[in-house]
């Protein structure tokens, strides 16, 4: 149809040019439109082959080897257990490939390789040295178990191995109880300060007063242990003794502030009744708010610091100002702060109260006690003295 001419189309029935155009293009359209398509096809099975391909291959690499981490443990006869031994003492944390079907014990000679070159470190020769492999809970694994079995049962998505060598003794290497392993795995931050290099290959030092053939139940070691856990225990008994203090002293100020609340609430005179004469105190409290509250007129603004201070428990001191006044006196009328806005601000001290004020309100039936205007006997002092004798 794209190859047909003008008068083929004409004799098949087509006599408009507009009709012949249209179908001339719709024929190009799907000519071109299949040729894309087509184009598609081959370019996403080429893709589709080539990453086929490489993945096969990645896979059939990853099935063969895999990659390893090797870190060191050397046993600490003093300590009687296993430390990670660091990167400047020549341990570290060590990438190396082996095959999945590589049992235990054809890795012992490449933790030997790679932490003792030419067959010596500073903890003396490999040859004085019981070697084992450890898992990544640093815990011996048989010899007879492979690669591929340990990947598979551990469900590892990266795989850490420990090389473990202790001196040559009369017992194997140590991989349960109390003493065995140290629980850090970091290698950076395992404490082997206390592991002590072996001067001319041999495992004891002649000027150390404590031979490491010796068993952990010799008298100066024991007693070497005693004091280290007689010191920890003091600083640990120190450091509880603070925090109790520490909190005695929190529990006493906040009862304390609660007492002082309970007084201040106690003090308090009960508002105006309704219709008498009365002024009304706004108070922006800095937890609670703005608070208000209305008073005799006759009232000094002490009873509105007793009233505010009864309201929570802190701050415990503080003072009152206004506006135009930084600073509110207890002995001043609560009139001239009527139907006004004051601020409460936390102070170091407390303001000092008024004589007149200072009386116990909320104690007792609010009675005087003694008649401050009785005159005292001038004999008083001799009644005193005789009363002693």
């Amino acid at each position: 149809m794209d190859k047909a001419s003008e008068r083929h189309l004409k004799e098949l029935g087509l006599q408009k040019q507009g009709d012949i155009v249209a179908l001339q293009g719709f024929v190009r359209e799907q000519i071109t439109s299949g040729e894309r398509e087509d184009k598609k096809r081959k370019l996403l099975s080429l893709f589709t082959g080539k990453a086929t391909k490489k993945v096969k291959k990645t896979d059939e690499n990853s099935e063969a080897q895999r990659n390893i981490e090797f870190g060191w443990l050397h046993f600490d006869l003093k300590r009687r257990r296993y430390v990670s031994v660091r990167t400047a003492k020549g341990g570290g944390t060590r990438k190396v490939t082996a095959s999945l079907d590589s049992n235990v014990d054809e890795l012992i000679p490449v933790g030997s390789r790679l932490f003792f070159p030419d067959g010596k470190s500073m903890f003396g020769s490999v040859e004085k040295m019981i070697q084992c492999i450890g898992n990544f809970r640093q815990e011996q694994i048989s010899g007879n178990i492979t690669l591929r079995n340990y990947v598979s049962v551990n469900s590892l998505s990266k795989v850490r191995l420990y090389f473990m060598t202790k001196p040559i003794q009369n017992d194997a290497c140590i991989t349960t109880g109390p003493f065995a392993i140290d629980s850090d795995d970091d290698d950076d931050d395992d404490d082997d300060g206390d592991l002590l290099p072996v001067q001319d290959g041999n495992l004891e030092v002649e000027s150390d007063p404590i031979s490491y053939s010796q068993l952990i139940g010799s008298s100066v070691e024991r007693d070497s242990i005693k004091a280290d856990q007689d010191t920890e225990y003091e600083k640990s008994l120190a450091a509880d003794r603070a925090k109790a203090q520490e909190l005695k002293e929190v529990e006493d100020t906040k009862k304390r502030r609660l007492q002082i609340q309970a007084t201040r609430k106690a003090r308090l005179y009960p508002e105006p009744a309704e219709g008498e004469a009365c002024a009304v105190i706004s108070v922006r409290h800095p937890t609670l708010g703005i608070q208000k509250r209305s008073f005799k007129v006759e009232d000094s603004l002490s009873a509105a610091y007793e009233w505010v201070g009864s309201l929570s428990d802190e701050p415990e001191k503080f003072s009152l100002s206004g506006q135009r006044q930084p600073h509110l006196s207890p002995s001043l009328p609560v009139s001239i702060v009527d139907r006004s806005i004051l601020n409460m601000t936390e102070t170091e001290t407390m303001v000092c109260y008024p004589d007149h004020d200072l009386n116990f309100r909320g104690f007792g039936e609010g009675k005087n006690i003694m008649h401050v205007d009785d005159t005292l006997p001038l004999n008083f002092m001799e009644e005193d003295d005789n009363i002693n004798m």
